[in-house]
């Protein structure tokens, strides 16, 4: 299987996505995104269930997916095909030299509307992220507006010809345990 789309790399992937829009200055409150950048800071030791949905395609396949992910303690757990795993430490650590700063980000606030119950601010981004390709990624956030928490967020992403896709996430905070990993 092309590694571009195994399914495997899903979430560096998505931390990846995640981590380009923290690589800025998450001081600056006249930045418009500061709000984003803030809920996806206090994921850090945040206990939560997470919900991901993805395809991903290139010239010769495609895959669509979803997994889930719970973080609980500072343990993180990944429910792949049905079985819960550990995700060890070194998995989760993202390599910052693999990532060259955004060349171009822009970022504005879409609107407020009602998400999973309650208020969110909903902001729309887009930038360039240099890697061994160029990827063009489009980005979605809703962030509560009681807690400052991110509820969901959505990505389209394009490196050139090699792969393009999409990702959604959902998070949840209230009533998550740890699950039963599969040996």
């Amino acid at each position: 299987m092309n590694r571009l789309i195994d399914r495997r790399t899903l979430a560096p992937v998505c931390a990846s996505l995640i981590l380009l829009l923290c690589t800025f200055n998450l001081s600056c409150s006249s930045n418009p995104c500061a709000p984003v950048f803030q809920a996806l800071e206090k994921l850090k030791g945040r206990t939560f269930h997470s919900f991901v949905s993805y395809d991903l395609s290139n010239s010769s396949q495609s895959i669509a997916n979803s997994n889930e992910g719970i973080q609980i303690d500072g343990i993180a757990y990944w429910k792949d095909h049905g079985k819960w795993s550990i995700i060890d430490s070194d998995d989760r650590k993202f390599n910052s030299d693999r990532i060259k700063f955004a060349t171009t980000i822009s970022c504005r606030l879409e609107d407020t509307e009602f998400m999973d119950g309650e208020g969110a601010d909903h902001y729309v981004t887009h930038g360039t992220w240099k890697d061994d390709v160029n990827t063009d990624v489009h980005g979605q956030f809703w962030v509560s507006r009681s807690t400052g928490l991110i509820l969901r967020s959505n990505f389209k992403f394009n490196a050139g010809g090699l792969v393009r896709g999409t990702a959604s996430l959902r998070w949840e905070y209230a009533n998550v345990s740890a699950p039963i990993v599969s040996r």
